[in-house]
Parts: C-alpha cells; structure tokens; sequence
C-alpha cells in the first residue's frame, strides 16, 4: 500500500507542480467529472464489502480464505484508486482549476494540499468502508498465548460498532487514523516539505551559490534534528514504565547511542513493532508500541530493541536518505553549472525539444523506478544486517571476536531473535512470505539468520556488513556519473 500512496501523491505533486498552467476551460464539467472520480472510488468499496460480506454470511469461510479474499479485494481497489487518481490530474487537470482558475498558487503548500484533497478524501472514505471487512472474530495459534492475549485487546478495541453510530464509531476512527497515519503522513510530510524546499530553492539561489547552500545545509540539519518531534506529532508517545526502560537501557550498553530516548508508543493495540527515528545523534528516539510489550517475553523483546538499536547504530536510515537524494541533488547540481537553473526541468525540456510535462512525467517514472529497486534492495539488506548485529554486538567492545563468553552469548541471542521473528509469523500469518518495499519476508529473515549463524562461526559481523556495503558505494558512483554524462551531454 506504501507503493501505491507514494506514487499517486510523487505523481500528484510533480506532474502538477512542472506541468504548464493553462486555462481552466469548461469549469463546470472539470468539477463534475473530479467530483464522479472522487465518489466512484469509496462507492466500489461499498459496493465490495456488501458483497464480500453477503457470501460470507452465507457461506462457511475460515480465516486464511478471508484474508485472502480481503488482499484480492484490496488490489483490485488499489488498482481504481490508481487510475482515478491519475485521471483527475492528467485528464480533468484538477491542478489548473486549483492555480489558474481560484489562484492558490500564490499560498506555500496550500495549492498541493488541495491538489491531493480529492484523491486523498477517496481513500480515506474508503478506507472507512473497507474497516467492515476487518475479520473481528479472528483468532491466533494457541501455541502463542501473550499474542492472543494482545489480539483480544486489540479486537476489543474495535468492538465498538454496533454501540455508536456508523461515522462516529470510535473503532472505524481508530482504523482510519492509524492507517492515514501510516501510509499518507510518512510520505506526504516529506515531499510536500520537498515542494516547499523547491518552491525557495530559487529565491536562495539568488543570494549566491555560498549563500543557498549555507541556508540549505542549517535547513537540513534543523530538519533531521526535529526530525523525532515532526514523527511522534501523529501518534501518542508516553514514557515507559521504569522496568521497561531499564531493562532498554541495559540491552544498549554495547551500542554507542548517546543521548537516544525510549518512548512506548500507544496505538490501541493496533500496531505490533518498534522503530527507531532520527538520524542525528542526541536527536534519536526508540518506539516500543503497546501491543509489542504485551505480546513479546522479555527476550524476544530485548531481541528486538537490539534489532532497532543495530538500525541506529549502521545508520540504516541516513545511507537511504542519502541514495534517494543522491539523483536529485546531481540533477540540481549540473542544472545549476550548466543553465544557471538547479531545477533544469524546462532547461531539459528545452533541450530534447519535449513539452515540460513530458519531461516531468518521463523523471517522475524514471525516479520512481531508481527509488523502488533502492529502496528495496537497500532495505531487505539492512533488515539482514540489523539481526545479525542485534545477535553479534558484544557488550565490550574490548572483547575477542570469538572468545567463549561471546560466543555463548550470540548463541543466546540468535535464539531469542529467531524465537521473536517466529512469535511475529504467528501474530501476523499473512507476513511469513509477503514481503514489501521496506521489510523483508519473515521466512527470508528466518533463513537469513540461519545462514549468517553459520557465516558468523568463521568471520566477525563488522567483516559480513562491510562485505555487504561494498556494492551500496559503488552503486552510487555509477548514478552519480551516469546521471550527470546523461544531463552533461544534453
């Protein structure tokens, strides 16, 4: 789902914001056909769910067939989410109505606002529709009783339907509010703050080149350093309890993270994970969410500190920053040394002789494609490099690579971060071999593991994680120079 959002909202921003402003012809029909886009999408939901739920009541279906039911119907509404979306920017061209005809352009950030209002009010409604296919009668492996435990409460949380009105159900509220949280926040705050960024990128530049890059390096920098804040604004962060925090403190001894602050994350038993945020030192926070702490023993659950940790600690976070801006900031770099224009997009289109939105189209695909394979190939890695430093990381760092003592203690960790991944398959069934963007597979992980516990008898972790870096630098010089060549010869 992270995919699909990112790429409507990467659509909506770009194609609007460097595709030629026209006239807003024919207002009226441009509104009614946005307003029939905007209503068919939430409609098709409503329209699946009362049929999914008429044969289920007719018809026995067990929990692995009704999972299985909901991703098909899911898919197949991403994929109307998707067209109408699309088509409310490149046919209707919402955009020209929102800057041309009601001129909102001349408002930072509020003309993209608008602009992901109709495609972003179609999800969220259905998103609302889709909270009556959630199988509330849904049961867990017995095997794992602290993780039933944690689902009871968090069907108890949403149980409330039947209680309150259909709008003003606090569950339906909590449903929707968790996923816009996590799947329009955490990538719209960053591009719209890049739009911003774009929008006074110009008038910086026209202080000098010292001058804008002065004034973009302290930006960045107060960024990533309010980076923990601007996160935990959604959410409700509490902090933990004194046990909790001690027994937190303890498993980072070995992990040089100064100033890193632990925080439970309470999300109504709908969430069961942990995250690190921030990339700046004294800037780091580590969520523990409620549902985690009540479904995990305390070694699994000191298994998964130490995974964040290791995230922390291998900069996990700032190395896939660094590739998702590396094409970006070539682009801006050449197009300022040759055109005098850090954008470049009409100085390319200029150049190839192309319309400046098919050009931003033809980017937009191409970055899209570049951040996918990255962010993928980069994330499953530092997925594998952050469990074998979570078993591996010795408390002295003085302590021989393969003396006794550390040996006995790795083998105590493989087996409490093996025995979380298997707790975490029988939480979430549909993530043992669903693997996306960002995370692995629970099975990849759990083989991952059995391999580099075998590597690790015969080399260091430090020596496995550069041998798995060593493609991330060369992979990014080859962008660099190929991106450059490309814009350079133009």
């Amino acid at each position: 789902m992270n995919l699909a959002v990112g790429f409507v909202i990467l659509f909506c921003l770009f194609c609007s914001e460097y595709s030629a402003v026209g006239t807003a012809d024919h207002l009226q029909i441009r509104l009614g056909g946005i307003l029939v886009l905007t209503c068919l999408v939430p409609s098709l939901a409503i329209l699946q769910t009362f049929v999914v739920n008429r044969r289920r009541k007719r018809q026995q279906v067990d929990n692995d067939v009704w999972e299985r039911v909901c991703g098909r119907v899911s898919s197949c509404h991403t994929a109307v989410w998707l067209a109408a979306s699309i088509a409310t920017i490149y046919a209707f061209r919402w955009h020209d109505v929102v800057r041309s005809e009601w001129g909102f352009d001349r408002f930072l950030l509020v003309d993209e606002i608008l602009i992901l209002l109709p495609v972003l009010f179609s999800l969220l409604a259905s998103w609302a529709v889709f909270y009556d296919l959630n199988p509330v009668d849904k049961t867990v492996d017995e095997s794992s009783q602290a993780c039933a435990d944690a689902a009871k409460n968090k069907l108890a949380s949403v149980s409330d339907k039947t209680r309150q009105g259909w709008l003003v159900s606090t569950g339906r509220r909590e449903f929707v509010s968790i996923r816009f949280r996590l799947y329009v926040l955490v990538l719209m705050v960053p591009l719209l703050l890049a739009v911003a960024v774009n929008d006074s990128i110009a008038l910086l530049f026209q202080l000098g080149p010292l001058a804008a890059s002065v004034c973009i390096l302290v930006g960045g920098l107060a960024v990533l350093a309010l980076l923990p804040t601007l996160a935990g604004l959604p959410w409700k962060l509490t902090s933990p309890s004194d046990d909790l925090d001690g027994m937190v403190r303890q498993e980072l001894a070995g992990f040089n993270l100064g100033g890193l602050r632990v925080r439970k994350w309470d999300t109504g038993n709908q969430i069961i994970n942990a995250a690190a945020v921030g990339m700046l030192p004294w800037f780091r926070q580590l969520w523990i969410s409620d549902r985690l702490i009540g479904a995990f023993p305390e070694g699994e659950l000191k298994a998964i500190v130490r995974h964040e940790a290791a995230h922390l600690q291998l900069s996990h976070a700032a190395i896939r920053s660094g590739l998702l801006l590396l094409p970006v900031t070539t682009v801006s770099m050449v197009g300022w040394l040759r055109w005098g224009d850090p954008v470049a997009v009409g100085a390319i289109a200029k150049a190839v002789d192309a319309s400046v939105f098919e050009v931003t189209v033809v980017m937009v695909a191409m970055y899209f494609v570049y951040a996918v394979v990255t962010l993928r190939t980069v994330s499953h890695a530092s997925e594998f490099e952050a469990d074998l430093l979570a078993c591996c990381k010795p408390v002295d760092q003085r302590e021989a690579p393969f003396s006794q003592h550390r040996m006995r203690l790795c083998q105590r960790r493989w087996e409490e971060m093996l025995g979380a991944i298997e707790r975490l398959a029988v939480c979430m069934p549909l993530q043992v071999d669903k693997k996306s963007v960002l995370h692995p597979s629970l099975r990849a992980r759990m083989n991952a593991l059995q391999f580099l516990r075998f590597r690790a008898r015969t080399r260091s972790p430090e020596w496995l994680i550069a041998s798995n870096r060593r493609w991330a630098v060369g992979a990014a010089v080859l962008v660099t120079a190929m991106v450059a060549f490309s814009i350079g010869t133009l």
